[in-house]
């Protein structure tokens, strides 16, 4: 009889911490998504910040609307 409830209690112990870590994980994603939107939002912002410093505002208007350019911009002013 001990051995039978041994191993249910072996099982229980696996099957919750399976579901620990699933929920750890799916915590850490969300964790990583916020972080990485708002790392990219802040650099966003220092681009236009420099862009208009620097009187470049027609290349902050093609920044907003270019994905490409805006990264090309990020490299030069040493965002990324």
């Amino acid at each position: 009889m001990c051995d039978v409830l041994d191993r249910v209690e072996m099982r229980g112990r696996e099957e919750g911490r399976e579901e620990g870590l699933e929920i750890g994980r799916e915590e850490g994603l969300e964790i990583g998504r916020e972080e990485g939107l708002e790392k990219g939002a802040d650099r966003a912002f220092a681009l236009m910040q420099m862009l208009f410093a620097d009187g470049r505002s027609d290349d902050a208007v093609r920044a907003a609307n270019n994905k490409e350019y805006a990264r090309q911009l990020m490299k030069e002013y040493k965002l990324v």
